[in-house]
């Protein structure tokens, strides 16, 4: 603990403080006559709210411990507390925090020790599955854990084939995340069910088609399609860019208002068919065009194998994409 003094200089001059004259409680404690955690939490609370912040940074055993040899810190500390095992929480494992947060989780410090006992496992979206070819500009669905002995994340992938186990050290984080906030709502509600530990739950929302047209669609910009190869598998999120969009009411091509709109009622059978384009191949590849019909929420035969879903534009602040297309461009051409 000493070497934290020379990063929080306030903790340094605490722990030389002299006490001041004690009172009754102060002179019935036994121990160091200097410093002493019940005398912090009781007149100097904001300089043990440091004192918290140290403890959550070491572990959860050496603040478990404080609390228990001090009554007075863990009621001092209450609210406070639950804040700093949040930031925590996110500063070690920032997609699974995202996941939890969404779906209502408050009691951060027990998630904490689950997390790292490797018994809480939620569902997220893993970059460029298993580093293999073919998934490389791809999010699939995977339950992830933190490997207690390892260090690292263990994400078995929801697949209608089996798929090996991937490690993915905390390094990699970044090819983890959340839904996006444009996808949550394809989960049955937008609070979700409080704790994510019931993984068929939460898992089955990657098998729900996007409905409608993302109003953020643009030309010339990027997009994520649901695809996959499988009638049974879940969706992947598959980078493209839009090439062109024509949109469709009720499956007619026109600008005429449907029989719906007429009435003054919104037409709910709104259709679009997207030309995309997939940069990681090359022109004359059979893979680099496709035209998707998409916005009712009906999964659709693709024109080049497999299945489709819906389109959305790719969520602000994505950065995986940008840093993996100059590569793959390079690869596939």
């Amino acid at each position: 603990m000493m070497g934290s003094l020379y990063r929080c200089p306030l903790l340094a001059k605490v722990f030389q403080i002299p006490l001041p004259r004690q009172n009754a409680t102060q002179a019935s404690l036994k121990g160091d006559s200097r410093f002493n955690l019940l005398w912090l939490a009781e007149t100097h609370k904001h300089v043990l709210q440091h004192v918290a912040q140290y403890l959550v940074d070491e572990s959860l055993h050496t603040y478990g411990s404080c609390c228990l040899a001090c009554s007075g810190m863990e009621s001092a500390m209450a609210g406070f507390a639950d804040k700093l095992w949040e930031a925590r929480f996110f500063q070690c494992w920032p997609a699974v925090y995202g996941c939890l947060k969404f779906h209502g989780a408050t009691d951060w410090f027990s998630l904490l020790k689950e997390m790292k006992a490797g018994r809480l496992t939620c569902v997220l979206e893993i970059f460029h599955r298993r580093k293999k070819t073919g998934f490389e500009m791809s999010y699939m669905p995977g339950e992830v854990r933190y490997g207690r002995e390892s260090g690292c994340y263990i994400v078995r992938y929801i697949s209608a084939r089996e798929v090996p186990l991937e490690t993915i050290p905390l390094s990699e984080d970044p090819r983890l995340r959340f839904s996006p906030g444009n996808a949550c709502g394809l989960f049955p509600s937008e609070r979700g069910t409080a704790v994510v530990l019931e993984n068929a739950a939460c898992g089955k929302h990657h098998f729900n088609v996007w409905k409608g047209i993302d109003p953020e669609l643009s030309m010339g910009h990027g997009v994520e399609l649901q695809w996959k190869m499988h009638i049974d598998s879940p969706f992947g999120w598959w980078y493209a860019e839009l090439e062109r969009l024509t949109p469709l009411r009720c499956g007619t091509q026109t600008d005429d208002a449907c029989e719906a709109e007429r009435l003054g009622r919104p037409c709910t059978d709104k259709l679009a068919v997207a030309t995309l384009v997939f940069p990681q191949f090359a022109p004359n590849s059979k893979w680099y065009r496709m035209e998707v019909m998409s916005g009712d929420g009906k999964q659709r035969d693709s024109s080049l194998g497999g299945i489709t879903g819906g389109i959305r534009a790719v969520p602000a602040g994505e950065a995986a994409w940008d840093s993996q297309l100059a590569q793959v461009r390079h690869m596939f051409r």
